[in-house]
């Protein structure tokens, strides 16, 4: 078989096979690859290691941040990395560096996974890195040793000097030129990031393939005037290996090193590779070595616009006669390099475009303008940066060059970043229309063996499809489905009304509500608070500044029971700084939320007397044709209505309190789902009677607290589908 894979490669369609027997390969190692260590929380053990990586001191959260190799806790070895903070008193660990030996007592803890859509993995991302679990500790309590040896220490200081110098010279872009040469961007302003992602020349700010390119490019350019071919491109490959390794061996800074090797090793070998082959064989190799990287943003951008490059600049080419205008004289030349700068920046922006909706929720509408005139700016920087570094005597003045060019590509972003409709926020991509968007890809390069003046206007459908994506992003959206967030001890759901988006209480002030719709690009027509505390409206504020609604929904009395001065009341003071209308509802009253979803309030009525806040919870029921959803807030028992209606799902009050839903509520109500919202907490939340109430009935139960976020699907028929964020969990 492997004989066979390597006697395919001289074929043209070797770079196909090469990419299947990737994805075939990477799914054989993904399985094992997902099986993160199961390490326990723990306090007061001894923690100690080699320090790996460059340390990353955070001046203004007074810590130290640090990957740790060779673990070893209470003595016994660790089969992993893992990342340590050191807290109180950081600023005394300037010198600290890669390959030092680290002692320390604190705490191991077991990294949070993502329990809601949208939410930061941190579990998936350090383990991405290498790294199964985190420990805490304080300064005064880590012994670290005074030397340090090794590869690692020995690019620490590499990098140290470098940054040095790249201080002394750039002094007003230092920050920028850090991020094009060495790839750290703890010096950029948030300003300047916004801007340039905004702009859509973010992709510039981070070692890639186009820097690494340059690099080599530059490299070899210089050495075949004193070297042979072969000596030569090992010296290349060796200053960007080593060059990769100093960035920090990113994906793809990775796939660029790949496919140069392949590139030159092929043809010093005698066997010529083409461009497809390359770019799959870096692809099969990244995905083997970890298979993880198919979560990476930046792996799935760079080979996304390394594809567009190869198999779509062909066919744009000819779509633009540039084999005819490139055979007419000076004119002709010129025009032929204008326009094949345009056709690869098309390229690479349609190639990416289903993954800058998947990642990033947004196009940048000016991006292909911006990224004309920015790439060859950041090029031009770069290629006069690099040798600036290095030649003492010409370092001031290409520096002040580098400086005004950089100061352009500044204005440039800001520029683009400010103008208005710069970016347009999407739903999601539709998956189908992924899957075809990638085939259309393959359909249109010289592989397929469609007619050559079908495919150059078949370029044409890829805008079109994305344009189309964008459009059904909403309307693909029937039905009525419900998001049961894991917000802790606390109570959050968005619910998506046949492309309406309602927010049906906002959890506490760091609450998942917000990144749930910042990710999914939803903007709430209104949002339901179903009573003052905060474990259900202190969320408030954090929406309001997210993703604020058109209308804000309480049940009547709720001024009676918001404290004065607390977060909540701060929340309705911003919302009516915005004007966003704030409106009571009491019994009887009926809110439209699409053409066939409507929610009534069944509680409280305007005579009700709450003795407390609890007391006024907003009872409402959703209905969706012959489907129904309760939601019931923190609703006590002596609260609950005399007469209660049928339903499909049932969100238990007071995260299953004993104090709440009755027996008589389950029996009346009848649901089918019940969903419980509830986290770590003292109070014996959700009580063994409410269970046992619930399973007696034969109620499906879902906890937020062990499934993650719920998803509940209501069928106009009544059929409810309910689903667990959290693989393998209900």
């Amino acid at each position: 078989m492997l004989y066979g894979l390597v006697a395919l490669l001289g074929k043209r369609s070797a770079g196909v096979l090469l990419i299947c027997a990737a994805l075939f390969l990477g799914a054989a190692r993904m399985t094992s690859a997902l099986i993160r260590p199961k390490i326990e929380t723990r306090y007061g053990v001894q923690i100690s290691g080699t320090i790996r990586g460059e340390p990353l001191l955070q001046e203004d959260k007074d810590r130290l941040v640090c990957r740790l190799t060779g673990v070893r806790i209470d003595d016994e070895p660790l089969n992993a990395d893992i990342r340590l903070y050191l807290r109180e008193g950081a600023s005394s660990l300037q010198g600290v560096q890669a390959g030092q030996n680290v002692r320390v007592r604190g705490m191991l803890w077991e990294p949070d996974v993502a329990k809601n859509p949208g939410e930061f993995d941190f579990a998936a991302f350090l383990w991405k890195n290498g790294m199964a679990a985190y420990a805490t500790a304080k300064v005064s309590d880590a012994e670290i040793s005074s030397g340090s040896s090794g590869l690692s220490a020995f690019l620490c200081k590499a990098r140290e000097r470098v940054a040095s110098r790249i201080d002394s010279l750039f002094a007003r872009n230092s920050g920028i030129v850090k991020a094009l040469i060495l790839g750290t961007r703890e010096d950029l302003s948030d300003e300047i990031s916004e801007d340039f992602s905004r702009a859509g020349i973010a992709h510039l700010l981070a070692i890639s393939g186009l820097h690494v390119s340059l690099i080599a490019m530059l490299a070899n350019w210089i050495l075949h005037f004193f070297l042979s071919r072969r000596i030569s491109f090992w010296i290349t490959l060796l200053l960007v290996v080593f060059y990769g390794i100093l960035s920090g061996l990113r994906a793809s800074v990775l796939r660029a090193i790949l496919m140069f090797a392949v590139l030159g090793g092929g043809a010093l070998l005698g066997r010529p590779s083409d461009a497809p082959t390359r770019i799959a064989s870096a692809f099969l190799i990244l995905l083997v070595a970890n298979p993880l990287y198919l979560t990476d943003a930046g792996f799935v951008l760079s080979f996304s616009a390394s594809a567009g490059l190869i198999f779509l600049s062909p066919p744009m080419e000819r779509l633009l006669c540039l084999p005819e205008i490139s055979q007419k004289r000076f004119f002709g030349r010129c025009l032929h390099r204008a326009l094949s700068m345009i056709s690869a920046t098309m390229c690479a922006q349609l190639a990416t475009l289903p993954s800058l909706i998947l990642y990033f929720g947004e196009i940048p509408l000016l991006s292909f303008a911006t990224n004309l005139l920015a790439v060859p700016l950041t090029m031009f920087a770069l290629f006069l940066a690099v040798p600036a570094l290095f030649i003492p005597f010409l370092g001031v003045p290409i520096a002040w060059i580098v400086d005004l060019l950089l100061d352009g590509l500044v204005r440039l972003s800001g520029l683009g970043a400010n103008l208005p409709f710069s970016a347009l926020r999407l739903m999601q991509f539709p998956a189908l229309l992924a899957a075809i968007f990638v085939g259309l890809i393959f359909a249109v390069s010289d592989l397929s063996r469609i007619s050559r003046k079908t495919r150059e206007w078949m370029l044409l459908g890829l805008p079109l499809l994305a344009c189309i994506a964008a459009l059904l992003g909403k309307a693909s959206v029937s039905g009525l489905t419900i998001s049961f967030l894991e917000a802790g001890n606390a109570d959050a759901a968005v619910l998506c009304a046949q492309g309406e988006t309602y927010l049906i209480d906002a959890g506490l002030e760091q609450t998942p509500a917000a990144s749930f719709l910042e990710s999914r690009n939803l903007q709430p027509n209104a949002i339901f608070l179903s009573h003052p505390d905060e474990d259900h409206a202190g969320g408030l504020l954090q929406v309001l500044q997210t993703a604020p609604p058109q209308c804000i929904y309480v049940p009547v009395g709720w001024y009676t029971h918001m404290e004065e001065d607390g977060l909540v009341r701060q929340a309705f003071a911003q919302a009516e700084e915005m004007g966003i209308p704030i409106v009571e509802l009491s019994q009887g009253d009926r809110v439209q939320l699409s053409a066939k979803v409507t929610a009534t309030v069944l509680y409280p009525s305007r005579d009700t007397q709450a003795a407390n806040s609890n007391a006024l919870s907003m009872l409402l029921l959703v209905e969706y044709g012959e489907g129904a959803a309760l939601f019931t807030g923190d609703l006590s028992i002596a609260q609950e209505p005399e007469s209660l209606p049928d339903v499909d799902v049932l969100k238990i009050a007071h995260h299953g309190s004993n104090t709440s839903t009755s027996f008589r509520l389950i029996e009346e109500t009848s649901p089918s789902v019940a969903v419980i919202s509830c986290g770590e907490n003292s109070y014996g939340h959700p009580s063994e009677e409410v269970i046992d109430r619930l399973e007696d009935f034969g109620a499906q139960i879902w906890r937020t607290d062990r499934s993650g976020a719920v998803t509940v699907r209501i069928f106009q028929n009544g059929w409810v589908h309910a689903s667990g964020f959290c693989v393998g969990e209900e």
